[in-house]
């Protein structure tokens, strides 16, 4: 994200609208992209290390050839392209970093036999199939504004063979947590949704420490970031009172964001969902 000063700051919110309805891995791969050190071994990496194809229903088929551990060493399990958002990278992180993304078990199917996960999939999400150097099998499910890594296991799903897919529902020893995954996971079969985000306070405080980042690397003072965030008014009517809430608040934004991207992002991943 880059920001860049026009008429005022006015109108820069809605660039971060999509952050709204990230999970957390989709989170970590924001911080992550904004990394120096991350973007400079990812930029120098060859992208000829994966092949791509396209198959029936729109599926990517993308399998990387090679292994690459420098982005292993951040958590991925290849380079993915910094420059693009949550929504538009196919951002895979490796098993040890991202130990609880929903898991499907494929198996043999009669012939004939309807897998519903497979239907209902295709009939509502844009699909790609991702092959690590490992020879693991991840999806990438995208609908209404989300994304979801699925993990794979059992038999390849590249194949004409009749295949069936099944939740793995052992995951989590918590029942209610493990309900609450799946409900945030379904969310990727819902219509697509152009109305106002709706904003949970954690991604609200996300989204700012996330736009001070973007701020302080365009040369932006505090005071910039916080007109963007809460409008001139509020500011200047702080300022006239002599308070300090924004002001404290704007430094908080400002030391989250930088633990994130510094490598904040990988407990984020290897945390419990909430």
């Amino acid at each position: 994200m880059r920001i860049q000063q026009k008429d005022g700051w006015h109108d820069f919110l809605s660039d971060y609208d999509y952050t709204s309805n990230l999970g957390r891995d989709r989170w970590a791969w924001e911080w992550l992209r904004r990394n120096p050190v991350f973007r400079k071994a990812a930029f120098a990496h060859p992208v000829e290390d994966i092949s791509t194809r396209e198959t029936c229903y729109g599926i990517r088929i993308r399998k990387l050839r090679a292994a690459q551990p420098q982005a292993e060493a951040f958590g991925l399990a290849y380079f993915p392209n910094p420059d693009l958002g949550a929504l538009r990278a196919d951002v895979i992180w490796s098993r040890k970093t991202y130990p609880r993304p929903v898991c499907v078990q494929v198996i043999s199917a009669e012939a004939g036999v309807v897998d519903e996960i497979f239907q209902r999939t295709v009939r509502k999400c844009r699909i790609t199939h991702f092959t690590d150097a490992e020879n693991h099998q991840h999806l990438l499910l995208r609908g209404a504004g989300c994304v979801l890594q699925v993990r794979v296991e059992g038999l390849s799903l590249v194949t004409l063979e009749p295949r069936e897919m099944k939740l793995i529902l052992d995951e989590f020893a918590d029942w209610e947590r493990y309900v609450k995954v799946l409900k945030r996971a379904v969310r990727v079969y819902g219509d697509d949704d152009t109305s106002t985000p709706q904003w949970s306070q954690k991604a609200l405080q996300a989204r700012n420490a996330l736009i001070c980042i973007d701020g302080a690397d365009a040369g932006l003072t505090k005071l910039q970031m916080a007109e963007i965030i809460y409008g001139a008014d509020r500011v200047r009517e702080e300022r006239n009172s002599k308070g300090r809430k924004l002001k404290d608040a704007m430094r908080r934004y400002c030391a989250k964001g930088e633990e994130m991207r510094a490598g904040g992002y990988v407990e984020l991943l290897s945390s419990l969902p909430e």
